[in-house]
């Protein structure tokens, strides 16, 4: 730990070397939207400005080697226009004194006195109360940012939030989203992953996992419980429903992932619970980009292909984009793993292999000039293949499959004059995911195969409007509202027992948000330069479950112009996903159970599992947050800390069986004695049921209710820091940071009558520290960077009465990177980036699986990965 906080303090994470880096600029002169896109491209700079604003003004444009942010000075100057720059490295492009008249003579109007704070970035909240990586290429139009997290525009909430850019992709290394995601502390890697998938662990909601797919796991409180967006809109569940499954987006369609750890069900309804991940696809990308990608491990077969066509054009009044995309896995064997010691039998995979095809097409065109048409469209598939060798039953397995996603949003924006925006959206998602387990001949039996179908769907029409209400000293409140229609359906057909599942429901919601500036510019003071409040509630009502309110309460004060103090409070929910449903594996059992206090030594027992309550509800969870943002002007750093209380109940659980019912006291509360009769009446409802006695139901003298119910709870406290600095020598432009994630409680209680467990810092469960540092450089057309990613030590649990410890686990991953000038024409635009993952080829902490039902893979699959140095060259040339 002393040793990663000392190299922390001097190799720390970057999020880019922003408007100090040096770069080869050729923005020709011209129309200044022009000179801007071609900056926002060649610099990899995220720009905020109005279009109606600079329409119609000429740039000198700007060629040559220079600072990102002295280029940019020189394409604004003489234009009437300047550069802000705020806390999270974006920048806006707002007027100065002077401003020139366009070319056609057409007088430029003044900014709207209500216009949305993020025309001075200083006085953003949203921007203030981000920590950000290195931000995106592309230009966005100031009228459509809307910060994930809050529906306001122009806004942001009191939450912190994390951003990863196209620049963040290429520096990391990483070849998909999931890659990405497990580098940020506040995501527990455990869960649904394609690891754990690979060696059948069942933890955290594994089980679900058919599909082989990976999940993110916000505050390590279960994938079902983090929502997962593509541009603000819902995708449908993989899996039986627990998941997202993120493999299905490629890294080369995103422009940027935005990712809030925070509660936001008032915001988007169900699921948000952990927080909020959002992929923002790529949207104004003109020309055509070409990515070609190797990468291997250094030790064993594993073998990563990728290649990836974007091209894009744009017109006066649209634009359209495409992405055509492929990528293929070879698996990791466990036996080119020699601490995977349980597993060295026959052939087993580490990881699967897969092959993923995808085909992005994101467009927009202005009907006229107040309103939009936009439309993506989205088509992916991946075919996965994982191989186990079963030691106990003696035989090889095989598990194939394809998971399919299709889906898109057709919507329509209308600008009602200067203050209000309305949209009409319509989404549909689709994930159906079919597999095939095939079951090698042994000494029990001969060879046999089972397969399963799992299809989920969602359809939604919503009706959004956004704009400005009335005017407050600090500046202009602004009210978000609207309402929403949702269907979501679930089959499952299994082919064993032709067993089928289907269920579907139907969802109303109407929610609104209302941002107020109490203090701002107009009436800063001693006591605070800004204050703002934001008021949040949704309403959802669901034909199976019932209804849900939910509300939050964001407040930001500054009280100097570099320091912002921030808070907020509210609650999410979950309602039950559609597989929780599922009934045809349940099972009932009469059985005569060991009992000290029968004068037999046995109990005769009815016991059910597996059935779905009647009653099942959504989940509920009261969260709070509050933290600090100190600006670099203050201290010539950014500080960020967040601390967080999640405390998160009604959870649903299928509850944990063992003969010792009798003798366990975290069973007990589940036991009747002597059973009621509408207990004994739930055997009569069972798919399967079996007598292992000589009596008949009249003989039953107790009853474990082993139901699929709201039932569990947990309760956690954290906090999260982030520091960050960029600085420029003459040895070229450097950009450092830190985000560590440290977690001060985590208990759990399996059913309502039982006293917490605390979890923390076991085996298979989340860590008390997680971090991540880097330091990243650029010069000229070389770029370089160092990234150190920690795990703390903790306990393994297994066995209670003799724990013992996991060594904590230190990676660092490199990567090397340069971009050729366009001196020669026929180079203009490549670029090429080697990165090695792990590069000192660290294996994970050893431990020992004693639960494993096919052998010990000598790692902890929920916090480490068996992948060692994956060494990575991408290639990218622009046309």
């Amino acid at each position: 730990m002393k040793s990663l906080l000392a190299g922390a303090c001097a190799l720390v994470l970057a999020s880019g070397a922003a408007y100090a880096r040096s770069r080869d600029f050729d923005v020709p002169a011209g129309d200044l939207k022009v000179a801007l896109d071609a900056y926002a491209r060649q610099s990899g700079l995220q720009l905020i400005y109005r279009v109606e604003d600079i329409r119609g003004i000429r740039s000198q444009g700007v060629r040559g080697a220079l600072a990102s942010e002295e280029a940019l000075e020189r394409i604004l100057a003489g234009t009437g226009f300047s550069v802000v720059r705020d806390a999270s490295g974006a920048a806006a492009i707002v007027r100065t004194s002077g401003q020139p008249r366009p070319e056609n003579g057409a007088r430029q109007e003044p900014a709207p006195t209500g216009q949305s704070a993020a025309t001075e970035p200083q006085e953003a909240p949203a921007a203030d109360a981000v920590s950000r990586s290195a931000p995106s290429a592309e230009v966005g139009d100031l009228d459509t940012i809307v910060v994930t997290g809050t529906r306001i525009r122009g806004e942001g909430g009191a939450a912190p939030a994390y951003i990863f850019s196209q620049e963040d992709f290429i520096a990391s290394g990483a070849s998909s989203v999931q890659q990405v995601l497990r580098t940020l502390p506040q995501n527990f890697t455990g869960g649904s992953s394609e690891t754990a998938s690979a060696v059948v662990s069942t933890r955290n909601g594994n089980e679900n996992n058919v599909a082989f797919g990976a999940g993110v796991n916000l505050r390590g409180l279960g994938t079902e419980s983090t929502l997962v967006l593509l541009n603000g809109r819902r995708l449908a569940p993989g899996g039986f429903g627990n998941l997202t499954d993120m493999s299905i987006v490629p890294l080369g369609a995103l422009k940027r992932i935005e990712v809030v750890p925070d509660g936001a069900s008032a915001i988007y309804g169900s699921d948000a619970v952990g927080g909020v991940v959002n992929l923002i696809l790529r949207d104004d990308f003109e020309g055509a980009e070409t990515r070609l990608r190797y990468g291997t491990v250094t030790d064993g077969s594993l073998r990563q292909y990728g290649a990836s066509q974007l091209w894009g054009t744009a017109w006066d009044t649209g634009a359209v984009l495409f992405n055509l995309d492929y990528s293929r896995n070879e698996p990791l064997f466990a036996s080119e793993r020699p601490y995977a010691t349980g597993l060295q039998q026959g052939t087993t995979h580490l990881s699967p292999g897969d092959e993923r095809r995808s085909l992005f097409i994101n467009g927009q065109q202005d009907l006229t000039a107040d309103m939009t048409l936009s439309a993506v469209f989205y088509d992916t598939s991946r075919d996965f293949e994982s191989m186990m060798y079963e030691a106990v039953a003696v035989r090889q397995s095989r598990y194939t499959g394809t998971t399919d996603q299709r889906g898109g949003t057709l919507a329509l924006d209308w600008r009602a004059g200067d203050d209000w925006t309305w949209t009409l959206a319509h989404t549909r998602s689709g994930t159906d995911v079919e597999r095939r387990n095939f079951f090698g001949a042994g000494p029990s039996g001969p060879a046999f195969e089972t397969w399963v179908f799992s299809s989920h769907d969602v359809a939604a029409t919503e009706l959004e409007a956004e704009g400005r209400v009335f005017a407050l000293p600090g500046g202009e409140a602004r009210l978000a509202f609207g309402a929403e229609r949702r269907a979501e359906e679930l089959s499952v057909h299994r082919i064993t027992g032709d067993a089928r599942l289907r269920h579907e429901r139907k969802v109303g919601a109407g929610y609104a948000e209302l941002f107020l500036p109490l203090v701002g510019e107009a009436n800063a003071n001693a006591f605070a330069k800004r204050l703002n409040l934001t008021l949040a509630t949704r309403y959802e009502d669901y034909d199976d479950v019932g209804a849900a309110d939910t509300y939050k309460i964001g407040l930001l004060w500054s009280p100097v112009d570099s320091v912002n103090l921030r808070a907020t409070y509210g609650t999410s929910f979950r309602a039950p996903y559609l597989y929780q449903y599922d009934a045809s594996l349940s099972g009932g059992l009469v059985i005569d159970l060991p009992d000290p206090a029968s004068a037999t030594g046995t109990t005769r027992t009815a016991i059910v599992l597996q059935m779905p309550d009647s009653d099942l509800g959504p989940e509920n969870a009261t969260i709070w947050t509050t933290g600090f943002d100190i600006d670099p002007d203050l201290f010539g750093l950014r500080v960020s800390a967040t601390y967080f209380d999640i405390d998160y109940k009604d959870r649903i659980r299928a509850a944990r069986f063992t003969g010792a019912v009798f003798t366990d006291p975290s069973l007990m509360p589940l036991l009747s004695r002597p059973p009621a009769p509408e207990q004994m009446a739930l055997l009569d409802e069972v798919a399967q049921f079996f007598n292992l006695t000589p009596g008949d139901l009249s003989t039953v003298e107790a009853f474990f209710d082993g139901r699929t119910r709201n039932q569990a709870s947990t309760r956690m406290r954290g906090i999260d820091v982030n520091i960050g600095k960029d600085f420029a020598t003459r040895h070229g432009a450097f950009s450092a940071a830190l985000n560590l994630s440290r977690l001060l409680a985590h208990d759990i209680r399996e059913v309502a009558a039982l006293p917490p467990v605390d979890i923390l810092d076991t085996i298979y469960n989340p860590l008390d520290l997680r971090a991540r540092a880097s330091l990243v450089w650029s010069k000229g057309a070389w770029s370089a960077s160092a990234f150190v990613n920690y795990a703390d030590d903790y306990v393994d649990n297994q066995l209670p009465e003799t724990p013992s410890g996991v060594s904590s686990w230190t990676t660092v991953d490199l990567g090397l990177g340069y971009a050729f000038s366009g001196r020669i024409p026929w180079l203009r635009g490549l670029s090429l980036q080697l990165n090695a993952l792990n590069a000192f080829d660290r294996d994970p902490p050893r431990i020992t699986d004693l639960l494993s039902s096919y052998g010990s893979p000598g790692y902890d699959t929920e916090n480490a990965s068996p992948f060692g140095r994956i060494v990575s060259l991408e290639v990218r040339k622009s046309w």
